[in-house]
């Protein structure tokens, strides 16, 4: 190949380097020309990289734990808190909801170009990076919006790459959403301390109130221990909460958000003593256990979805009822350690669970008296043979021969003239079926259920709402004597079934169910009719009959119709149940020893002696009263008169 022509000109070469024309050491060091075109083309490959980058991250999906939120369980009246449950204790509340005073306060305290970055604080980021480079502690430059990125969607990450990623999501976020959209998420997501996520329930725990009541002064304190709540927290560091208190009201000035005027007016704020509440602590935690198997099993809602779902449920439990039911337990004042009681009233119309008392703490003891202690049932069960021998075509005023001479005989209400009757003939004494109802006789009982059979008992007893597994339950004759161990629950819902008509209700506890989304549960009551009105009303009567002269005395004290069973099991157990038209309960005490084995029962308070019209019947009366005040009184259908004398009654 030919050489250039003398003289022709040299070609330029798109780098010049080595640098022609240049001997030694200059044609080795690069000229500016060349520094300058490598620096802008750096830069450009940078943004490239930087807006492929911008273009490709996706904004990821919400972490499960910056989601999840409490579900909360209410009495029926759907205010009144009960407990939650929660995987992370957080209750997310919309953005107008949000005080305007809490806003200008975090963003005073935490990111005070808030609203005029995009995101990113790049001046923040330069101070930060020459603070790291000379050995300092380590700072951050996070504006808000890169907070919540940092606890929204991907958690924390120190390194310098994922600060970039996370100053690239941010620019992305800024124009996805408003700036009142990504604040208002920020406050429903970060950590207050106090087990607390989120503004509402930040405003609860420091002030046991709903986020829309706090005042500036304590927006101001609440922005002021998010950067440390543990150590800021004015319960332990009064001091130094009160320190980044001033520091946002001083901060508030400068943003505007507060006056002069109004800064000088502000008193550092009370907070409320703080006990971190566990969902299943005290007797609560039985009501919650209940609730959470329903949730479960009846609702079929997810376990997952109970413990992060935000769901809002609506009990059947009566507020009045249920502290009435704590109460009455509370005032049975020297029972002795080991003495159990359980109590549990429903809605005889509905199935309604209405009060419960399933022990002293859930946590100590979490077998529930009132649905799983196994207590011999005594007299409760002569209901069910008195129903059985009716549908057999007995009536209340038919004779049954007496064999115990101890049986009352005073005279006994509804037309009967005498308890115990001797033949002067044969020297046999005998009493009707109402008095042996009323006076809770276990002879002619036993006489009754041989000769209607123990089958036809039990039948009874499980049309009710008795279940079939329960200990003890079998087809003989003497099952009458209560030899079975039912629980309250399902006492209280077998009498409930006569309370109504004959119609067996299934007993719930979770009356409806509310996700965050909108979708909503709504329970069905589902009822069977399982006994005719001839049948509940004979049976009612003959419980009537034992309120007002027999064995259930002291629910006479209730002042309007009522009916009721008690029973006393030696030293084993003491039963006190009963029913109005409204409402049914029954209430067992028990006792065990150390090791949760049977244990006999001792007297204590104001009673001698062991009686299921004792104290069962005064926890009874208190539960009943309470859910009854303000309700009209309504009184039982009257049976036949066939059924009560065998006469038709006069034209």
């Amino acid at each position: 190949m030919a050489a250039p022509p003398l003289g022709a000109p040299k070609r330029r070469r798109l780098i010049d380097y080595p640098r022609r024309g240049k001997r030694g050491v200059r044609r080795w060091l690069p000229s500016f020309r060349l520094l300058l075109g490598l620096a802008f083309g750096a830069a450009l490959v940078v943004v490239a990289i930087l807006v492929l980058a911008y273009a490709l991250i996706p904004v990821p999906r919400p972490n499960d734990f910056a989601i999840s939120q409490s579900t909360t369980v209410y009495y029926s009246d759907g205010k009144t808190e009960i407990g939650r449950f929660s995987e992370v204790n957080r209750e997310v509340i919309a953005a107008e909801e949000i005080p305007l005073d809490m806003k200008q306060a975090i963003v005073a305290s935490e990111d005070s170009a808030f609203y005029s970055n995009s995101g990113v604080d790049p001046k923040g980021i330069a101070r930060a990076l020459v603070n790291n480079a000379r050995g300092n502690a380590q700072q951050g430059a996070s504006t808000i919006t890169m907070q919540y990125i940092e606890n929204y969607y991907r958690g924390t990450d120190k390194t310098y790459l994922g600060k970039v990623r996370e100053a690239l999501l941010a620019y992305k976020i800024e124009r996805q959403f408003n700036k009142d959209t990504i604040l208002s998420s920020y406050l429903n997501t970060i950590y207050f301390g106090r087990g607390a996520y989120g503004i509402q329930r930040a405003a609860q725990a420091y002030y046991g109130k709903d986020a829309t009541e706090l005042t500036a002064s304590e927006c101001a304190l609440l922005a002021g221990i998010v950067p440390a709540p543990s150590a800021y927290d004015p319960a332990l560091s009064p001091g130094i909460a009160r320190e980044r208190w001033e520091r946002v009201l001083d901060r508030m000035v400068l943003s505007g958000g507060l006056t002069p005027a109004e800064r000088e007016q502000q008193v550092m704020p009370e907070t409320i003593s703080y006990r971190l509440e566990q969902a299943y602590q005290g007797p609560n935690g039985y009501l919650m256990a209940m609730v959470h198997d329903e949730l479960r099993t009846t609702v079929g809602i997810s376990e997952d979805e109970i413990e992060r779902g935000g769901l809002r449920v609506v009990t059947t439990l009566n507020a009045d009822a249920q502290a009435a039911t704590f109460r009455a337990v509370k005032g049975l004042v020297g029972r002795p350690e080991g003495t159990q009681v359980g109590v549990a009233s429903v809605d005889p119309t509905s199935g309604a669970v209405l009060a419960v008392y399933g022990g002293d703490d859930y946590l100590k003891t979490p077998n529930n008296n009132a649905t799983q202690a196994i207590v011999q049932g005594g007299a409760l069960f002569k209901p069910f043979a008195l129903a059985a021998a009716v549908e057999s075509g007995t009536r209340l005023d038919q004779p049954l021969t007496d064999l115990a001479s101890d049986a009352p005989r005073d005279p006994l209400a509804a037309g009967v003239q005498q308890v115990r009757r001797i033949d002067p003939n044969t020297g046999v004494a005998t009493v009707s079926v109402l008095a042996a109802t009323a006076f809770a006789l276990d002879s002619p009982y036993t006489q009754l259920n041989a000769e209607v059979g123990g089958t036809r008992t039990r039948a009874a007893a499980l049309a009710a709402g008795i279940p079939t597994d329960t200990f003890g339950l079998d087809d003989s004759d003497l099952n009458v004597l209560g030899t079975a161990a039912p629980r309250p629950l399902e006492i209280a819902t077998a009498y409930a079934t006569f309370a109504s008509g004959g119609q067996r209700h299934t007993p719930y506890i979770v009356a409806s169910v509310t996700s965050p989304g909108g979708k909503r549960y709504l329970a069905q009551p589902v009822a069977d009719t399982v006994f005719t009105s001839d049948v509940a009303s004979s049976v009612n009567y003959a419980l009537s009959a034992a309120v007002t002269d027999g064995v259930a005395r002291p629910a006479a004290a209730l002042g309007r119709p009522a009916a009721a069973m008690s029973a006393t099991n030696g030293t084993t157990s003491l039963w006190f149940a009963g029913y109005t038209p409204q409402i049914s309960t029954a209430v067992a005490i028990f006792a065990t020893d150390a090791e949760g084995r049977p244990a006999a029962l001792k007297p204590f308070g104001r009673y001698d002696t062991l009686a299921g019209s004792g104290q069962p019947a005064d926890v009874w009366l208190t539960v009943q009263a309470a859910y009854l005040r303000g309700e009209p009184t309504q009184a039982f259908v009257r049976p036949p008169e066939r059924l009560i004398s065998g006469a038709a009654p006069a034209a």
